[in-house]
């Protein structure tokens, strides 16, 4: 449109007079037929920019809040799972030392070997049988609470039968 037009000649007008009389006071010579309300647009487009810069501030804002109460987050879980770590290495102790005062209470000597007359679950002896072996494992517990592993071993026709218990580390 022309208004479009004039107001496209004006800044041009406007740009120039700023170039060569470099910031000397005096306004230019109006052009006549101008309306007088392209430079209250001019105005707006200035404050339009400051209006960006300010939306960009705040926005800026807001993500460094945001990212602070993400990092407060992860320091207060960081917290819980090292107050529980520490927890179960209390629990953890506390166990070894019943363990070891448990161990010392009933530290006696293994029981005497004896010949085993038949193997567990009542399974009946086998036959002798030359080169041959059989395992046979079962574990269990114990009345104490204590885990321990009945084992039967028949080598070349000879049965091997005991008990082994198991001792914290």
């Amino acid at each position: 449109s022309q208004q479009d037009q004039m107001g496209a000649l004006e800044m041009t007008r406007l740009a120039l007079w700023k170039l060569y009389n470099q910031g000397q006071p005096g306004l230019p010579p109006l052009m006549p037929n101008l309306p007088m309300d392209l430079f209250a647009n001019q105005e707006k487009a200035l404050n339009l920019h400051v209006a960006q810069e300010q939306e960009n501030e705040k926005l800026k804002e807001q993500k460094r809040e945001e990212e602070r109460e993400e990092q407060k987050r992860r320091d207060d879980q960081l917290k819980e799972r090292l107050a529980a770590l520490d927890q179960t290495r209390d629990q953890e102790r506390e166990l070894k030392e019943r363990l070891a005062e448990l161990d010392r209470d009933h530290s006696s000597p293994p029981p005497a070997k004896r010949q085993c007359v038949q193997p567990p679950h009542n399974k009946p002896l086998p036959l002798p049988s030359s080169n041959t072996t059989n395992i046979s494992m079962a574990s269990r517990e114990e009345e104490d609470g204590r885990t321990s592993m009945e084992v039967s071993m028949e080598i070349n026709g000879i049965m091997y039968c005991g008990v082994l218990y198991a001792r914290p580390s």
